[in-house]
C-alpha cells in the first residue's frame, strides 16, 4: 500500500487535501471519485519515519470495538432512532478513544448536512471501504436500516472466522515456542554437564552426542548469530511488506502450505463470496461491488484474480474466466459463479458457496485443534528425547569400557 497526498474539488466547488491510502495511483483516484472528490494533483509520499503522518483521532480501531459499534448502530437505526441520536448514544458508550473520536466528527458533518456515507468517508483508518459503501448503497436505496444488518452480520461472521483460525494456531505456537525455550535450556546448561564428565574419561563421544554437543557449543559461544539471523529475518519481513510483488508472491505461495493452506483458501473464498453477495443484494454496481470486494480480500493473489474477472466483465465476457484459470478457486465456486451468472440470482449462489466455505473453515479449524495437540506433544518428545538420549549413550560406552 502506497500513500498519496491530493489537492482535489468537492462537489461545491470547495477545495480539499488531504492524503489517501491505496494500491496505486489509479486505485488512489477511484477511492477519492467515489466520495465525491475531482481530483486536481496527486502525488506519492515516499514511505519513511519523516513522512509518516501521526494522527492521534484516526487510528486503527480494534477489530472487536468496531463489531460492537457496527451491531449496535444497526440495532439504533433498526429501532427506529434518528441517526445523530444513534451516533451520540454510541460516542458516549464506546470505549475506543479512536472510534469515538471518528464517531464525534462524523456527527458534526451530518449535522452540518452531510450524508453518512460521506461522513464516514473521510475516516478511512476507522471505517472500511467495505462500510462506506454500504452505508450509501442503503441511503440511496432508502433501506438504511436493511443494509446496516446485514453488513453487521458479515462483519462479525468474518470476525468469528478470523477468531477461530487465531485460536487454533495459538497452541502450535505456544507449545513451539515453549519447545525451544526447553531446547536451549537443555542444550546450554544441562548437556555440557553430563558430556564434560565423559570427555575426562578420554572416551569416543557417539555421532549423536557430537552432533548435539556441537548444538550445544554454537549455541553457547556463538550466539549473536541467532540475533543477526533475527534482524536478517525482521529486515526481510519489511522489504516484503513494502514490496507489492513480494506481497502477491508470498500470498500466493501460503496457498500451497499443506493444511494451512488450504485454510487460508476456503476462508479467502467465504469473505469473497460473502461480501460479494452482499453488495449485489444490496444494488451496488458489479464492476464497483467487484472493485471493494478486491480490497477487502486479505490474500492478493485471490484479489488479483478478482481484479481480472472485473476487466473481463468491463470487455463484456463473463467473469468466470479468470477463477478457472487460477487455481486458488475451486471447481465449485467457477460452476456456481457460473450458474448465477445464466440464471440472474449470482446474489443468491454466491451467498450458498459462503455458506458451504465458511462451514468447512469451522469444522477444518476444529480438526485442527484436536489433530495439533498430539503433533506437538510428538515434535516436543522426539526433541527432547533426542536431547537426553545423546546425554545418555555415552554411558553405555563407559559400562562396555568397564566391563
Amino acid at each position: 500500500m502506497a500513500i498519496y497526498t491530493y489537492d482535489a474539488i468537492v462537489r461545491r466547488g470547495q477545495r480539499q487535501q488531504g492524503r489517501v491510502e491505496a494500491e496505486h495511483r489509479d486505485d488512489a483516484i477511484r477511492q477519492l471519485s467515489k466520495i465525491g472528490l475531482h481530483v486536481v494533483e496527486l502525488q506519492e509520499v515516499k514511505s519513511s519515519i519523516w513522512t509518516k503522518e501521526i494522527s492521534f483521532t484516526q487510528r486503527t480501531v480494534k477489530l472487536v470495538d468496531f463489531v460492537a459499534f457496527a451491531r449496535q448502530f444497526a440495532t439504533l437505526v433498526r429501532a427506529g432512532l434518528p441517526l445523530v441520536d444513534a451516533l451520540q448514544v454510541l460516542v458516549a458508550q464506546t470505549r475506543s478513544k479512536p472510534l469515538q473520536a471518528a464517531l464525534s466528527d462524523v456527527v458534526q458533518r451530518v449535522i452540518e448536512g452531510n450524508s453518512l456515507s460521506d461522513s464516514f468517508s473521510h475516516h478511512p483508518r476507522v471505517f472500511p471501504s467495505l462500510f462506506v459503501h454500504m452505508t450509501h448503497a442503503g441511503e440511496v436505496s432508502g433501506t438504511l436500516d436493511e443494509v446496516l444488518e446485514s453488513t453487521a452480520t458479515l462483519i462479525e461472521k468474518q470476525y468469528q472466522t478470523t477468531e477461530k483460525i487465531k485460536s487454533a494456531m495459538i497452541y502450535p505456537i505456544s507449545v513451539g515456542v515453549f519447545s525451544v525455550l526447553v531446547t536451549v535450556f537443555l542444550l546450554v546448561k544441562v548437556l555440557p554437564m553430563f558430556v564434560s564428565e565423559f570427555q575426562q574419561e578420554k572416551l569416543t563421544l557417539p555421532l549423536p552426542t557430537r552432533i548435539v554437543l556441537g548444538v550445544s557449543h554454537f549455541l553457547t559461544h556463538q550466539w549473536y548469530v541467532c540475533p543477526a539471523l533475527l534482524v536478517l529475518a525482521v529486515g526481510t519481513c519489511l522489504w516484503m511488506v513494502r514490496s507489492p510483488r513480494a506481497l502477491y508472491l508470498r500470498d500466493k505461495w501460503l496457498l500451497r502450505v499443506p493444511v494451512f493452506g488450504s485454510l487460508l483458501q476456503k476462508d479467502s473464498v467465504a469473505r469473497l463470496c460473502r461480501t460479494l453477495s452482499l453488495l449485489f443484494r444490496s444494488a451496488v454496481p458489479t464492476l464497483q461491488a467487484m472493485g471493494i470486494t478486491a480490497d477487502v480480500v486479505q490474500n492478493r493473489y485471490i484479489a488479483n484474480t478478482l481484479r481480472e474477472s472485473r476487466e473481463q466483465l468491463r470487455a463484456g465476457e463473463s467473469m468466470v474466466g479468470p477463477f478457472e484459470a487460477s487455481d486458488a478457486f475451486p471447481p465449485m465456486v467457477t460452476q456456481m459463479i457460473h450458474v448465477g451468472e445464466r440464471t440472474g440470482n449470482l446474489d443468491e449462489m454466491l451467498s450458498k458457496v459462503a455458506d458451504f466455505y465458511e462451514a468447512e473453515v469451522a469444522t477444518m479449524v476444529d480438526r485442527l485443534k484436536q489433530l495439533m495437540e498430539p503433533v506437538m506433544i510428538a515434535i516436543l518428545a522426539v526433541v527432547v528425547g533426542s536431547i537426553v538420549l545423546a546425554a545418555i549413550l555415552p554411558m553405555f560406552s563407559l559400562y562396555q569400557g568397564l566391563n
